[in-house]
């Protein structure tokens, strides 16, 4: 896994690269820069869990966390925690790579493995809930009730759910929808900009 880690981090340096040039042109402020603002059908376009580890980054950015509900000494923490098995893990490792050579960032990755119940998934700012996991993902919502973490998966069907954030494939691009509901009754605040770029929004 860390050989291919590693390949990966090199493959990632143009997407970086891609990513700041977006971000660039659709003239996002926040107050630390994401990597990645929007995605442009082209045909060098990067493979798809390679970009969306980037988003899953990007989106830690764009969403203010209420600093009482995290643990002390946590509050500025970038974590990420990865509940089933996805082709996303190796990206991600690849991403975490990339980020401290380049940037000094450390991106904390927890890897939960197949979800159990009663298995404790808090202290993630973001939890992104693979395909492998969609058949029990109303208990999965229900065990993170209450919780501020912002949960994210490639599966529209998920909003219906409760999900935060669905990740989407539509026309070569990765594209976003978002329950607005689900991140309000949450205490999180998501940019008005992220939510502009939204291809949905439940309201």
């Amino acid at each position: 896994m860390k050989r291919v880690a590693q390949t990966l981090a090199s493959a990632l340096r143009p997407l970086l690269r891609f990513a700041l040039r977006s971000l660039l042109a659709a003239s996002l402020l926040v107050t630390c820069p994401p990597l990645l603002a929007r995605a442009q059908a082209t045909t060098t376009l990067p493979r798809e869990y390679e970009l969306k580890s980037v988003y899953l980054y990007n989106f830690l950015q764009f969403v203010n966390f209420p600093a009482d509900k995290c643990p002390p000494g946590n509050e500025r923490v970038e974590e990420i925690g990865i509940l089933g098995d996805s082709p996303i893990t190796a990206n991600l490792l690849a991403l975490q790579a990339e980020l401290k050579r380049t940037r000094g960032v450390e991106l904390k990755l927890r890897f939960f493995g197949p979800y159990r119940e009663g298995m404790d998934l808090s202290g993630c700012r973001l939890l992104f809930i693979a395909q492998s996991e969609m058949r029990q993902i109303r208990r999965i919502l229900a065990d993170l009730k209450g919780g501020t973490a912002l949960t994210v998966a490639d599966n529209e069907d998920c909003l219906d759910q409760g999900c935060m954030v669905a990740l989407l494939s539509q026309a070569s691009k990765i594209r976003w929808a978002i329950n607005r509901r689900s991140v309000d009754a949450s205490g999180l605040r998501i940019n008005a900009r992220l939510l502009e770029m939204a291809v949905k929004v439940v309201e």
